[in-house]
């Protein structure tokens, strides 16, 4: 199950667009669920379970703009049954805004991670797991980054580029640990 969850949202949404990514042979597309709270001025638009291409489009669409944060919604998979000899399959489940506009029409910036969605937020540099808060966390994914373990989409890879050398190094898992240390006060090569 991916949970669908507003983390800061200064903009508002009233119709989000989303196109989720997933493995078609691991899992299987269920339903996606609104969450009580969002059921009278959110409504599921349309779903469409794009197989072929591995993605599924969503479209939900807000009475009013939606400009508080918490999970807004659930999208359901079930793990298929496995048929590799040690029984265990995974697989990553994607997610990105495609639309985002407010009742006015204006489109609403917005970044994804994983699976959190967060609307009409600039980039906040430093912040590289978007938690929005920067610590050792952040310095952390830079190192995994760095040794290949974790990747970064755009988003990402901005707010870890924190001295703006278009590229994420261990100078940047630095400036993070000063920066939480109160060494620096801001990234000034931005």
């Amino acid at each position: 199950m991916m949970v669908l969850k507003l983390v800061k949202n200064v903009g508002g949404f009233s119709v989000l667009g989303l196109d989720v990514s997933y493995d078609p042979t691991v899992l299987e597309y269920q339903d996606t669920i609104i969450d009580d709270k969002y059921k009278s001025v959110l409504e599921l638009k349309s779903v469409y379970n794009d197989v072929d291409n591995k993605t599924i489009k969503i479209a939900l669409v807000g009475a009013r703009d939606i400009t508080d944060t918490g999970n807004f919604a659930k999208i359901v998979f079930k793990v298929k049954e496995s048929s590799d000899s040690q029984g265990v399959k995974t697989t990553n489940i994607g997610l990105k805004a495609t639309q985002v506009t407010n009742v006015s029409g204006v489109t609403v910036p917005v970044t994804t991670t994983g699976s959190i969605i967060s609307i009409g937020v600039a980039l906040n540099v430093g912040d590289v797991n978007g938690d929005n808060a920067i610590n050792l966390l952040d310095a952390l994914w830079i190192l995994q980054y760095y040794n290949g373990v974790r990747t970064f989409d755009d988003s990402a890879f901005k707010r870890a580029d924190v001295n703006n050398s278009n590229r994420v190094d261990l100078v940047d898992a630095l400036m993070i640990m000063k920066y939480y240390n109160g060494e620096i006060k801001s990234f000034s090569s931005r």
